[in-house]
């Protein structure tokens, strides 16, 4: 997981927790306080992080490359506001991110800031980044995709399907 930088603030829990079969899922939202946010699964018995995921990569990993100024991941954003969605089926939980910080200087952080302004798709067991769709890379609106990722199953010409719906704010929809 790459280094944290020091910060005075601390990321905060504004959604509800999601609750697994043997995991609390929570997604920190420091919000545009100049944070780098995470979702983490939680043991429900002890309370110990089992695994933590930043939506802003540390330099060397992968989505860092999108992060062109050196210094910008520190500051980056990414937060999780809403409670994400859970499938048993593929033991996926999604989440929308929140945008880049600093919210409408997007000179200090060229690049597309992987991964702000996305649907996040983790691996339940580990946390792992599955999947990923960013909205508007290198936000610099202020637009969060941090509204209700919705599963669906339905059929596609004759085929079963599953799918994750989101009207994003920049005025696109995710179907995948």
């Amino acid at each position: 997981m790459g280094q944290e930088p020091a910060r005075s603030g601390r990321p905060r829990a504004h959604g509800a927790p999601l609750a697994l079969k043997d995991e609390i899922v929570i997604g920190g939202s420091g919000g545009d306080r100049g944070l780098r946010n995470w979702v983490a699964a939680l043991d429900p018995k002890t309370g110990d992080i089992k695994w933590k995921t930043y939506s802003i990569p540390a330099p060397g990993e992968p989505g860092s490359e999108t992060w062109k100024n050196p210094n910008s991941w520190q500051t980056g954003g990414g937060a999780f506001y809403v409670t994400g969605a859970y499938d048993p089926a593929t033991n996926l939980t999604y989440w929308g991110s929140g945008n880049a910080v600093p919210a409408f200087d997007f000179t200090y952080r060229p690049g597309d800031n992987l991964y702000t302004s996305s649907a996040l798709a983790f691996d339940a067991a580990d946390g792992k980044i599955r999947w990923w769709h960013q909205y508007t890379p290198n936000d610099n609106r202020d637009y969060d995709e941090t509204g209700s990722h919705i599963i669906i199953d339905t059929k596609v010409n004759g085929e079963d399907r599953k799918l994750l719906s989101h009207a994003g704010r920049n005025g696109f929809q995710l179907h995948v």
